[in-house]
Formats: C-alpha cells, sequence, structure tokens
C-alpha cells in the first residue's frame, strides 16, 4: 500500500524487466519492508527481481523477506538455482522455522478447550494446522486442513510420479 501507485500496474502490465526491476528499486529508497511469500512457486522473471534486488539490497533501507517451503520436491530447478544466489548475498540472513514446541502451542491454544499436548501430536508443531484445528475448535481434522495436507500429498505424487495404493479418502 505504501509503494508507488503505478508500480501495480506496472507489474501486470508487459514492461520490458529493466523498466519494471528499476521502478521496483526505486520503489525501495524509502524505509521498506518487501514480501515475497512462497517463493518456490515464482514464475522466472520474479526470481530474475529477487536476484536482481538481492544484489542491491545492501545498498537501499529495505529488508527484503523472501518465504518457501523446503521441501525439496516442491522447489523446482529455477527456485533451487535463485536461492542457491541468494545465499551468496552477504547480506542474506537465512531464518529456518522449527515446529512449535509445547510452549507455544500452549499459549496459542490458551482460551480454548484443547489440551495442547493432544494439539502439538496431532500438528507436529505445524502452526498452519494448529491454527486450523484451534479455529475449528475440536480436536478433529478441519475439511481446511485436509484439503491442505491432500494438496501437498498430490503434488508430491505428481512430482515424483508415484501412485499410492490408498485412495485420498482413506488417508486420514
Amino acid at each position: 500500500a505504501g509503494l508507488d501507485a503505478a508500480l501495480p500496474t506496472l507489474l501486470r502490465g508487459a514492461a520490458p524487466a529493466v523498466e519494471v526491476f528499476a521502478a521496483v528499486a526505486a520503489a525501495l529508497t524509502v524505509p521498506t519492508v518487501l514480501v515475497v511469500e512462497d517463493a518456490h512457486w515464482a514464475d522466472d522473471a520474479t526470481l530474475d527481481l529477487l536476484r536482481f534486488l538481492a544484489r542491491r539490497v545492501h545498498a537501499l533501507p529495505a529488508t527484503l523477506v523472501i518465504t518457501h517451503r523446503t521441501d525439496a520436491a516442491e522447489a523446482d530447478q529455477g527456485w533451487r538455482q535463485a536461492l542457491a544466489e541468494l545465499c551468496r548475498e552477504r547480506s542474506t540472513v537465512r531464518v529456518d522455522l522449527e515446529p512449535l514446541d509445547l510452549p507455544a502451542v500452549t499459549e496459542l491454544a490458551h482460551g480454548s478447550s484443547l489440551d495442547p499436548a493432544v494439539l502439538l501430536r496431532l500438528t507436529g508443531g505445524n502452526a498452519f494446522f494448529l491454527t486450523e484445528l484451534l479455529s475449528h475448535g475440536a480436536p478433529e481434522l478441519p475439511r481446511s486442513a485436509r484439503d491442505a495436507v491432500l494438496g501437498r500429498v498430490l503434488t508430491l505424487v505428481m512430482i515424483e510420479g508415484r501412485a499410492w495404493d490408498a485412495g485420498p479418502d482413506n488417508l486420514w
């Protein structure tokens, strides 16, 4: 919301990459935190932009936050190569998120009737699954979490070319 109003139009248009890159870099000349989520799904043009920004962010009053899944099967070769390049930059700080532990689950579950130890066992400390269970209000897998897991399983099946003996309805 705080960036130049013309930037979204430029990003959606067919402007030359050099023009887009310059406009994004110019937008980051004021204190900014730019968050790019799920970069493992980024197209080649976005990966090129991230490389461009990573080489320059040390000279800008900006922070570039890039999130991605660490699952090797989730990432394509383009993302893996871009990640390797981003990690070589001196300004890159990599933060690996660990699963939530019992104190964190207990804090998030405060005020609910659900047992934090059971929640931790059911979710493995996965924050998404935990928040879905808490919003559902019952220690059973809500459809939103089930669909997310099944979607990831199907993605892995397609990527790895494996077939599961059990159908998706038999996974739970």
